[in-house]
């Protein structure tokens, strides 16, 4: 690359910026080359909070009470690294679900298995399965039965405060905060990537001023979860967070509109291309041409349908 010179020189990663106009197209590409190289890069953007597990979590647990235990709904909540479980033990308990058939409200209920095998040996497998599916099932579902119970103790419908109060003690019986702060350590021991570590508490930080608006919008209106979930999926798709360099020397990449690159020795332009950097104006004008022509009636100058053009 042009600026490997450059560090070579003495000179610094943070010496260099790389502008794009649109950086969707560019920043799976650049990532890629960047690791490759060995290069510390900052791609400087938005990150959507809409598939952090947080949300995941969140949105799949009141989609599985909604639902009665959708396996699909409860799956994904499950999958989301922040219950009380390790991936290999959830993956053993999806495969005998789907082998055995346990959906809907069996997940209320002790799980067992109802074979018979020919021989004692597979009998005390299969016992042995048994008892820790069902250790693992008593383990995990307490804190999304306490949504279930909140729904039946406000006769299936909940006010903005109700519902933000059951999602708050999922959270805190998952020790969520805890477990967002390990992920964070975690990270944080690595400057190369697209997450820096600060991510994941704005995440929670985003998530629990999500909550406070939706207490704040639906005070006294109760809704039943079906209700619910269409406008708690607008506002996680809204929420979006700004992330922070995770390391002082390196490559800033991001679009001519948002980054701010004081003082860089090189600046590297992708896309310089007519019609694109720089873009072309906007060829929308402020009437329509349906518009021009009702103001035509009127015999005003300067308002031909083909002016707006």
């Amino acid at each position: 690359m042009k600026f490997l010179p450059l560090s070579r020189r003495g000179g610094r990663f943070r010496d260099v910026a790389v502008l794009v106009r649109d950086l969707e197209r560019y920043h799976s590409t650049v990532q890629r080359v960047f690791a490759r190289c060995d290069i510390p890069m900052f791609l400087d953007r938005r990150e959507p909070v809409s598939h952090h597990p947080l949300a995941e979590l969140t949105r799949n647990a009141i989609r599985t009470v909604a639902f009665d235990w959708r396996e699909s709904d409860w799956f994904a909540a499950l999958k989301t690294g922040l219950l009380p479980a390790r991936e290999e033990e959830i993956d053993e308990l999806e495969n005998e679900a789907l082998a055995r058939g346990w959906r809907g409200r069996v997940w209320n209920e002790r799980l067992r298995i109802s074979e018979s095998p020919n021989r004692p040996r597979d009998n005390d497998r299969l016992r042995d399965l048994e008892q820790r599916l069902e250790k693992l099932r008593l383990r995990i579902i307490p804190p999304f039965q306490k949504i279930a119970t909140a729904v039946r103790l406000h006769h299936s419908r909940l006010t903005g405060a109700e519902l933000a109060a059951a999602i708050r003690e999922l959270w805190q019986d998952l020790r969520v905060e805890e477990t967002l702060q390990k992920w964070l350590e975690r990270d944080s021991q690595n400057s190369f990537g697209p997450a820096p570590e600060s991510i994941h508490s704005t995440v929670w930080d985003q998530m629990n001023r999500w909550l406070a608006n939706v207490e704040l919008a639906f005070p006294a209106e109760g809704l039943s979860l079906r209700e619910w979930l269409p406008i708690l999926e607008a506002g996680l798709t809204s929420l979006t967070v700004g992330l922070i360099p995770p390391a002082l020397d390196q490559v800033t990449i991001g679009t001519i509109e948002r980054s701010r690159n004081p003082e860089v020795k090189l600046a590297i332009v992708l896309g310089l291309n007519e019609g694109v950097f720089p873009e072309m104006p906007s060829g929308s004008g402020l009437l329509t041409d349906g518009d021009r022509i009702d103001l035509e009636r009127f015999s005003l100058p300067g308002i031909s349908p083909r002016a707006n053009g």
